[in-house]
């Protein structure tokens, strides 16, 4: 009986100390299985969250490139309509814009304009025959006059302005004053092509935003334009448009098809690269910030729980940056958020289950070899 007892002990000791330690190595399998279900499940709500990211920036890029390339056709058909008539008069062209709705079909322009290119020899002709263009106002413009005053090579005066709440301000205004503005007039007139004003424009508002212009060449009808020289010989002026860059963000995109995204528009300093990782500099021009700071630094993009991305939107005449951001859990569904959560969860208890399985029939087998082992322990005992 001694030798019984202190068998059943030795056995009941050896297997309560086997017991925890293979309960322990268990839970660590357990939570390793767990662990890794978690990781691969946060992975794949991460990738389809950069996913949705991805389609509502590039929908925004191609938006926005489609909406200021609207306006650069606006240009052209503003440019043809000095192709059906020798002399336009202010009437046809005050027409012709009050058919284009711009009100709706165009709501971030502001003004839309025709600039003459004026000689100095032609300075004093020009300037009577404005005064006396009763095409529009029954009295004609008697006060009429280009500004700033002063001699200049050339001149390009704003003549034909609308809506007519801008004559007062900028009708007679010489825009090639401005060496940044007769830079821009210069190259659109060698190259015939449509071009940035060159002058980012702070409107005060209300409320304060920046305005951009855009400009298209007006030449002669019949006379030759095939190189810079018969160009600079057909040359007339330029017709022209302003818009506040916040209007036309608002019309080309839906906020809220881009909720939660944070969104800041720049004009690039430099020509955008090839290839590359694009990213903003101190030298690029703030156009837009969606919360209205236009004073604002750009964000850091290196912060990990943020989708970060700068994108290029280019048109004829300008380069612009779109930044877009967003922090990453406000991408992610109800679901998503307790998805890896759940996978850890299901990984632990499952792995258990199993692991308990096994463990259960281990100790079964166990369990009959010591039973065996005790009896034939007994049997030697009688027998000696």
């Amino acid at each position: 009986n001694r030798n019984k007892r202190s068998t059943m002990h030795t056995l009941s000791k050896g297997g309560a100390g086997s017991g925890i330690r293979i309960w322990a190595g268990g839970l660590l399998l357990a939570l390793a299985v767990g662990g890794a279900l978690y990781a691969g499940a946060a992975r794949t709500v991460n990738d389809d969250a950069e996913q949705r990211f991805d389609n509502l920036t590039y929908g925004a890029q191609h938006s926005l490139a489609t909406r200021v390339k609207s306006y650069s056709d606006l240009l052209r058909g503003l440019e043809a309509l000095f192709r059906t008539s020798e002399h336009l008069t202010r009437r046809q062209f005050h027409d012709y814009v009050a058919g284009l709705d711009i009100a709706r079909q165009f709501p971030a322009i502001e003004s839309v304009n025709y600039a003459v290119a004026v000689s100095p020899a032609q300075r004093a002709a020009y300037i009577d025959g404005v005064r006396l263009d009763t095409s529009l106002s029954p009295r004609g413009y008697p006060d009429f006059t280009i500004r700033p005053s002063g001699e200049r090579p050339e001149y390009t005066v704003l003549t034909y302005l609308e809506p007519d709440s801008l004559l007062r301000e900028r009708m007679g205004v010489d825009i090639g004053a401005n060496p940044l503005v007769a830079r821009a007039l210069a190259q659109a007139r060698d190259s015939g092509e449509v071009s940035a004003s060159g002058q980012v424009i702070m409107i005060k508002g209300p409320p304060a935003h920046v305005g951009l212009g855009m400009r298209l060449p007006v030449y002669r009808n019949g006379m030759p334009q095939g190189s810079v020289d018969e160009r600079r010989a057909a040359y007339q002026g330029s017709v022209g448009i302003g818009f506040g860059v916040a209007q036309l963000v608002h019309s080309a995109l839906e906020r809220s098809a881009l909720e939660p995204l944070h969104l800041t528009l720049y004009s690039a300093a430099d020509p955008l690269p090839a290839s590359g990782v694009l990213r903003i500099t101190r030298q690029d021009r703030l156009l837009f910030n969606d919360d209205g700071d236009l004073a604002a630094p750009p964000q850091p993009g290196s912060d990990a729980a943020y989708f970060d991305r700068v994108l290029p939107v280019v048109y004829q005449g300008g380069q612009w940056k779109a930044h877009f951001r967003v922090r990453k859990e406000e991408l992610y569904s109800g679901f998503d958020r307790y998805f890896p959560w759940l996978a850890l969860a299901v990984g632990v208890a499952g792995t258990l289950l199993i692991y308990g399985y096994i463990y259960t029939l281990y100790r079964s087998r166990r369990s009959a070899v010591a039973q065996r082992t005790l009896l034939d322990t007994v049997l030697d005992s009688v027998d000696a």
